[in-house]
């Protein structure tokens, strides 16, 4: 079994030797953490796999998110995000979002490009309108929309 490494980012940015250590972080848990903005130099996290982000006060995703190819799983529910970066399509190795308790108003096109994207969960936000370009997503196998604004 592959050990796990789970580091708090506060510990992360106090190291000398940053981008070695990024290079080993598969699993990076920063649950409720009262985090206001994801920082850029989370970029480096090269060979990262699964990031949870839920739990905190995040408004926006950066661009620079877009550079974690790798990510397989991301938890980023209960913060207060408004919209999804376009840098979104990057993240083709993606299998799970979790977006629910947030803000979102609408789903983004970039979403499309998330080829093996198995679960979508945007639960409780203020999405009105499911989009067409949501069914190009072959692989998806639950999409949870409960608790939005979508009307018939």
């Amino acid at each position: 079994m592959e050990q796990r490494e789970i580091f708090e980012i506060r510990k992360i940015l106090k190291k000398n030797n940053i981008k070695t250590q990024y290079n080993k972080i598969k699993e990076l848990d920063l649950d409720n953490r009262d985090i206001k903005k994801i920082p850029d130099s989370l970029k480096h996290l090269k060979s990262i796999k699964s990031l949870n982000l839920s739990q905190n006060q995040i408004t926006i995703i950066p661009e620079s998110f877009g550079s974690l190819s790798t990510l397989e799983q991301l938890y980023i529910g209960n913060n207060t995000i408004k919209k999804i970066s376009d840098s979104f399509i990057n993240l083709i190795e993606l299998q799970v979002l979790f977006l629910s308790h947030n803000n979102l108003e609408f789903i983004p096109f970039s979403v499309c490009n998330l080829k093996k994207l198995e679960y979508l969960y945007l639960t409780n936000n203020k999405i009105s309108v499911i989009p067409k370009y949501i069914s190009s997503l072959e692989n998806l196998l639950d999409l949870t929309l409960e608790m939005n604004k979508i009307s018939e």
